[in-house]
């Protein structure tokens, strides 16, 4: 049985460029398949921050933007080992669910509040 790997983390301000090549090392060293980020208080969100936080385009994420001075929430899953079917996204939450390791379901929510 393949097993997927997914973190969860509060990380406050991911804007700083330091805590981006944190969680880019933490991707590699770990070989983490979906990751759940809370707290990331981002305005706006760059396809190139998401490429680049993986090294490629194999992936796909969804993200919430901040509220005022709360919140943001971004979580993003390699395509190889995830598939998304259906995507839900409300004040303070994100929930993904789909299929891994070909037909196994999976549900990963995050959020704060």
């Amino acid at each position: 049985m393949t097993l997927i790997k997914i973190i969860s983390i509060s990380i406050k301000w991911l804007s700083a460029r330091f805590k981006w090549r944190y969680l880019k090392e933490i991707l590699e060293k770990e070989g983490i398949d979906m990751m759940c980020i809370q707290e990331t208080k981002l305005q706006k969100l760059q396809k190139s921050d998401c490429y680049n936080l993986q090294g490629d385009n194999n992936i796909e994420w969804v993200n919430l933007e901040v509220n005022g001075n709360s919140g943001g929430i971004l979580t993003r899953w390699l395509k190889v080992s995830f598939r998304c079917e259906c995507q839900v996204v409300g004040k303070g939450f994100i929930g993904v669910f789909g299929k891994y390791s070909r037909n196994t379901n999976c549900s990963c929510p995050c959020g704060y509040g």
